[in-house]
């Protein structure tokens, strides 16, 4: 979401969270949220979290005003990208797709690459926010999850339409796509913390939020998601193992695509490693946040 889109929750949320946030069961007022007067900074404060919801509605509600046809959208615009990259990497690069029709392996790579490439793209959301941030205290990690939740409805449909084409070009429903929301976890896990990670340094380096283009550009490139991991040259061939998004994709199209059980051993531990990076994530921004009114 743009700027525009976070000046006008900013209002509205503010006013919403004077109203919901609470401690121990009692209202908060709003002299008493302004400043988080506990020494001891908890990496989940339990009493804040019903605001993720609240949010999420109100961004929510922001996105799909602005445009009455903001859900086809959704549909055509990566539909769209989807058979430009296509034509071009297939039909003149002539870049393979292990058996696979290249249309169906690039979808399955960009549906996961789109809901993080969205979440990293609201570097600026703290900054855009510094109203929110500055009137009333709350975990400041919930706004980069907000943008993250919001994302995750077009997660949901560029798998309708992943599944779609898939099926269009042959390959018949398995009942292997149970394990699809596993490795969906662990999209979402990294997007989390990245997104809490960059929000919050870009509060006191501006200059990440410019940088991020570049930063997605490189990710993008260096992620097997308009090319298989077999035409790697033999001394690259262990990166794909270690770039969770990389694995991520890799098993997405192991599931829909092929009709296969994810790669256990391997997505386990992934799992487990996005798990604590959310957990140092949430440990930075604890330590820096009293210091973010005075620079967002």
């Amino acid at each position: 979401m743009g700027r525009q889109g976070h000046d006008e929750v900013v209002p509205a949320a503010a006013a919403e969270i004077e109203h919901e946030v609470f401690d121990g069961g009692a209202l908060v007022g709003t002299d008493q949220l302004v400043t988080d007067s506990d020494e001891r900074r908890p990496l989940i404060r339990h009493g804040y979290w019903h605001l993720l919801p609240v949010l999420t509605r109100q961004q929510l509600r922001v996105k799909y005003s602005q445009s009455a046809l903001q859900v086809a959208w959704n549909v055509i615009q990566p539909a769209a990208l989807m058979g430009v990259y296509a034509l071009f990497f297939n039909g003149v690069l002539d870049v393979g797709s292990d058996d696979a029709p290249y249309l169906s392996f690039i979808v399955a790579g960009l549906v996961p690459w789109r809901f993080v490439a969205a979440s990293l793209s609201t570097a600026s959301s703290l900054t855009d926010n510094v109203q929110l941030i500055s009137k009333i205290y709350f975990p400041r990690e919930i706004i980069p999850v907000v943008n993250t939740s919001v994302g995750l409805v077009d997660l949901g449909i560029g798998t309708v339409i992943m599944l779609v084409i898939v099926a269009v070009q042959g390959a018949a429903p398995s009942y292997h796509l149970v394990a699809l929301p596993l490795v969906y976890l662990l999209v979402v896990l990294f997007a989390v913390a990245a997104t809490i990670i960059v929000t919050t340094v870009a509060v006191f380096i501006r200059d990440v939020v410019h940088g991020m283009q570049l930063l997605l550009l490189g990710l993008f490139f260096a992620t097997p998601i308009m090319y298989p991991t077999s035409q790697l040259p033999t001394w690259l061939q262990w990166f794909p193992d270690v770039n969770p998004l990389a694995v991520a994709v890799t098993q997405v199209r192991t599931v829909v695509l092929f009709g296969e059980w994810p790669e256990w051993g391997l997505l386990s531990v992934h799992l487990v490693i996005a798990a604590g990076f959310v957990g140092a994530a949430l440990a930075y921004v604890r330590s820096v946040e009293h210091r973010m009114v005075d620079l967002a």
